[in-house]
């Protein structure tokens, strides 16, 4: 009954509850940061991002102090902070005449852009069009020639992504974002002066140096054209380049009306592309529908859209409705019932750089994102979203940015489908911050606070009886691969639906789910991986939270319910249940091998491999077995052309194919990878030591050797991890070496070798690991004393009181594989620990006990209480 009291004293405050059960499981808060300890050089990350990865119970504060950024005032020069940029807004004498306030703006976004060539201005310039495309997107030529109408270009060349951050670091982005904050300051001071302007005087223009300021009438008007734009009335149109943002400050201000801003123009209504791009909307029902790069967003440049009221509708293309890439981007609505919907990239999106904010205060809304984009191969009949509060990077090339979708009330509708609801991806943090009302919560996959591949995401609701659905997890609180995810549900009734999900970590990730009140309904299905759970990889674990703070609550069938706590996975509190799957076949189709018959050598050979690295689901899982199977008849040629020209590949699924071919033709692939450790480009040397290891090529582990002490420490723990995999009992001392090695992954990695070989050797050295900083190399060496078993017993049984938690989980787990007197000799142990007044020793101590089926060694007493 201990444990209850601990958990539920403290049910109003949701870091105590991550905290106590942080404690249960061995650990602290310091072992949820993986920002130092997973270092990478990567000269776009944000400071704030690597600071969350350090201390992601921080997000929270972090997030709601973003929110106090734009509401109830906006503030861009604390926002910009967040891309580590220092801005002053140019402070302005209005009585100076706004022409020449335009004119100086237009200048400084031109200064912006002085380090770029001609050549590679015009090369942007072809490229910002489709920078956020579908790479299926037929119409990629036709968005090239985008800012070259009548002009010839040549569209045929395609930059890579280091190409594009070569040339976006000689860009000087934070002068434009200055510039437009200058310029929002102003807008008020815009307002009155129209509004002093005579009604018989307008409309009237004002010629800038290059364009034009247009004072409209209170007559219902129509603007195709015009830089900046104020209107004191009527309902009026905006179409064609009204307002656009390119290179130059654009801006509407609309004081009232129903109005209608329609264009197929690029970087329109309100967005700022390589500029500033500013709309303004006092009151009204109006209707916003634009295409791509549109409605308040920012690519090397700022685009903000403002609506005061009104039932709005927002309809977008891709980078739309608050996206900021390399810039910011916001949308935000003060008020009415709205709908707003985006192909992809939106609604508080976020990319390298860039800040992208969706922000509606209140009324019952409906966000849409999806429906253009097919997310081929893996789910081919579902669309990416990529949206509503979700950020990413450009995977491996650079860290993302913040996308924050926030909403102050009202019973909304979040309707998504792959990649979205507060998601981050590679080294990003994505958002969605709902503060009230009855919210439904529609996803497909990795949605709903997931943190994927070293990222954060992060999704709350603070009141009303929602619907949580993710057809497929990671969803619901869950981090994958190196991440965290975090899911708050603060009030009311509540259904949670996923396959896998609700406060889980798999590959060595953390994941939290706390619902604070309400009678819930969770429903997983994914076995091992629901209401609190992690899985064991690379050898180590994660680690998954799942509270739930009050109510008659329901469960799927298990471990779980009320007022009751569970273990499950590698370090989680949570539960399961278990479903099988039916596999369906898919035949290979014609069209993925037409034309293979007629060619020979080398092009034969890429095609088949091209196939043969096809990431191997659904459809593909035939073609591939069959490319594969191929290329191990055409065994030599095959062998060379995939060990000498894919070695150097930094493609995971490339590497797959060759680990495979590996394995089916070890004897001749062992000569090129032992001409591959003689490289000197590090990503061949460490595809060499993975492949080695995955092969287990033990005639290679000499020149395996001395990359253990590689300075390198990527290097050095690829080394020892593949004199692991070989399992040479020999090489043990050499392990021994790196016991101490200051960065964590290497640590990992050995001890992890260590436990693969099962030397007796290593038994000492690796309990000392035992005390460790860090969680996931204190229960790797854990993980190695449980393989090395028996010949570890005595030692650990000395050791007992320096970790006694640890190693009484040790202990039990041997004795249950063992018998006889050495079964005796672990309970006898153990024991006396099954009364200690610390609670989470005395549950391991009694579980290890029964685990190892020696209940006589607990006290009827002993038995009744537990």
């Amino acid at each position: 009954m201990v444990v209850f009291v601990i958990f539920f004293a403290f049910k109003d405050l949701e870091l105590d509850f991550i905290h106590d059960g942080l404690n249960l499981l061995g650990m602290t808060e310091h072992d949820l940061g993986y920002g130092k300890r997973w270092p990478r050089e990567d000269s776009f990350r944000l400071m704030i991002i690597n600071d969350l990865m350090d201390c992601p119970l921080k997000i929270p504060a972090t997030t709601d102090q973003i929110i106090k950024n734009i509401r109830p005032e906006m503030d861009l020069k604390s926002l910009a902070r967040y891309l580590d940029l220092k801005i002053e807004p140019i402070r302005y004498d209005c009585s100076k005449g706004f022409a020449k306030l335009f004119n100086l703006a237009d200048s400084l976004i031109r200064e912006a852009f002085s380090s770029l060539t001609e050549a590679e201005m015009d090369s942007l310039l072809i490229q910002i069009p489709v920078l956020w495309a579908d790479e299926n997107d037929t119409l990629d030529d036709t968005l090239k020639a985008t800012f070259f109408r009548y002009e010839e270009v040549d569209t045929g060349f395609v930059w890579d992504a280091e190409d594009f951050l070569r040339i976006a670091k000689k860009i000087d982005y934070g002068r434009i974002i200055e510039v437009g904050a200058s310029i929002y300051n102003l807008v008020p001071d815009l307002i009155e002066y129209v509004k002093k302007i005579p009604v018989d005087s307008l409309p009237m223009e004002v010629e800038l140096r290059e364009g034009t300021i247009i004072f409209g009438s209170y007559d219902d008007d129509c603007y195709d054209k015009g830089d900046v734009i104020i209107d004191p009335g009527g309902n009026d149109h905006y179409y064609g380049s009204a307002g656009s943002g390119i290179k130059r400050v654009g801006m509407i201000i609309d004081l009232s009306g129903d109005d209608l801003y329609s264009t197929d123009d690029y970087a329109a209504i309100g967005s700022g592309i390589l500029g500033v791009g500013f709309l303004f909307d006092l009151d009204g029902d109006d209707r916003y529908q634009g295409l791509n790069h549109s409605i308040g967003s920012g690519l090397f440049g700022l685009g903000v859209v403002i609506d005061e009221g009104g039932n709005d509708h927002y309809q977008g293309g891709f980078f739309s409705e608050g996206a900021g890439n390399f810039g910011i981007g916001i949308l935000i609505d003060n008020g009415g019932d709205d709908i707003y919907q985006v192909f992809c990239h939106g609604q508080g999106f976020g990319s390298v750089k860039g800040i992208g904010i969706l922000a509606d205060a209140a009324g019952d809304d409906l966000y849409y994102a999806g429906g253009k984009y097919k997310h081929h191969p893996l789910l081919p009949d579902h669309y990416r979203s990529l949206a509503q509060g979700f950020a990413i990077g450009w995977r491996p090339y650079a860290s993302g940015g913040i996308g924050i979708l926030y909403d102050g009330g009202g019973n909304d509708a979040y309707d998504a489908e792959v990649y979205a609801q507060g998601t981050g991806y590679w080294f990003s943090l994505g958002g969605l911050i709902d503060r009230s009302g009855n919210d439904r919560y529609l996803a497909v996959e990795y949605a709903q606070g997931a943190g994927i591949h070293y990222a954060l995401g992060y999704l709350v609701d603070n009141a009303g009886s929602d619907l949580y659905f993710s057809r497929y997890g990671p969803a619901q609180g869950e981090g994958h691969d190196l991440s965290v995810g975090i899911l708050l549900d603060r009030e009311g009734d509540d259904c949670y639906l996923t396959s896998g999900g609700q406060g889980v970590g798999i590959f060595n990730s953390i994941g939290i789910m706390i619902d604070s009140g309400g009678n819930d309904l969770y429903s997983t299905y994914e076995e091992d991986l629901g209401q609190g759970s992690a899985n064991w990889r690379r050898g180590f674990g994660g680690l998954g939270i799942f509270v739930d703070c009050a109510g008659e609550d329901r469960y799927p069938e298990g471990k779980p319910d009320n007022d009751k706590v569970w273990f499950q996975g590698t370090h989680g509190i949570g539960i399961d249940v278990s479903s099988f799957r039916e596999d369906i076949v898919y035949p290979i189709q014609p069209e993925d091998t037409i034309g293979l018959d007629t060619l020979v050598g080398d092009k034969l050979i890429k095609e088949l491999f091209d196939r043969a690295s096809l990431w191997r689901v659904r459809e593909n899982i035939e073609l591939v077995d069959w490319a594969r199977e191929r290329l191990k008849k055409l065994g030599e040629s095959a062998i060379e052309y995939a060990f000498t020209e894919k070695i150097n590949t930094d493609s995971p699924l490339e590497l797959r194919a060759l680990k495979w071919l590996g394995r089916e033709l070890k004897s001749k692939v062992s000569p090129y990878l032992g001409e591959a450790l003689r490289s000197e480009v590090d990503t061949v040397i460490k595809n060499a030591l993975y492949l080695i290891g995955e092969i287990g090529d033990t005639a290679l582990i000499d020149s395996v050797l001395p990359f253990v002490d590689h300075e390198d420490f990527r290097i050095r723990s690829q080394a020892i991890r593949t004199v692991g995999k070989i399992g040479d009992s020999t090489k043990v001392k050499v392990l021994l070496e790196h016991i101490g090695d200051p960065v964590e992954l290497v640590r990992i990695r050995t001890a992890d070798a260590l436990g693969r070989i099962k030397s007796p050797l290593a038994v000492l050295d690796l309990i000392s690991l035992l005390n460790d900083e860090f969680f996931t190399v204190r229960f790797t060496a854990a993980h190695a004393l449980k393989e090395i078993g028996s010949p570890a017993v005595d030692r650990l049984i000395r050791w007992i009181n320096y970790r006694p938690g640890l190693i009484i989980d040790i202990l039990g787990a041997i004795g249950k594989e063992i018998k006889g007197e050495g079964k005796k000799k672990i309970a006898d142990a153990i024991s006396p620990y099954a009364s200690d007044p610390d609670p989470v020793v005395r549950r391991k101590a009694r579980e290890a006990l029964f685990k190892i089926n020696i209940q006589s060694f607990l006290t009827p007493h002993q038995l009744l209480d537990y």
